[in-house]
Formats: C-alpha cells, structure tokens, sequence
C-alpha cells in the first residue's frame, strides 16, 4: 500500500507535504539498505516511524543539546532505540 503524506499529516499536522514525500524517500530508502529487504517489503509503520524522528529533528541537526531564555532541551543522537529494535527484527543478515 505504502505510506501516503495524508496519513502522516494526521500525525504531523502543519507539515509540508512536498517535504514528507522527500522524507518518505529517504526513509524507504534507508530502511531497504539496512534491512536488505526490497523497498515494497519495508513496513509502512516503520517508514512512518522513521519519517516522524527525521522530521522533528529538522533543524536540530547536529545538536546535542539547546539552552534559550532559560528552557533547555536534549535532542536523541540517532534513531531511536525502540525503533531501532524493530528494525533489527526484521533485518535479513546478507553474505
């Protein structure tokens, strides 16, 4: 089926949907390379997973951790670990 800007918009209202579609490019992308799967075996909660953390961190790339008019915040460094499990369960191991 795959994944659609509508569905990621319920979840990311606001966003563009020309820049969701790029992330969802990449995000298949990735996912195939380090699942070695074929990109229409990647799971589309995964890619809309994936697409949400490349999102969000838009504009933070690089930071590890903000401080302003005195509310700090840390940003995750990666992918998350319980999407990064997932990940793995599904990651076929290539010779």
């Amino acid at each position: 089926m795959g994944v659609t800007t509508d569905k990621l918009l319920l979840t990311l209202p606001g966003a563009d949907a020309a820049v969701l579609e790029v992330l969802i490019e990449d995000a298949v992308e990735y996912l195939a390379g380090v699942t070695h799967q074929p990109r229409n075996r990647v799971p589309d909660s995964l890619v809309r997973q994936l697409v949400t953390v490349m999102y969000n961190r838009m504009g933070s790339e690089g930071l590890a951790s903000e401080s302003y008019s005195g509310v700090a915040q840390t940003f995750i460094d990666g992918i998350p670990k319980e999407l990064q499990a997932q990940i793995k369960a599904i990651r076929k191991v290539a010779w």
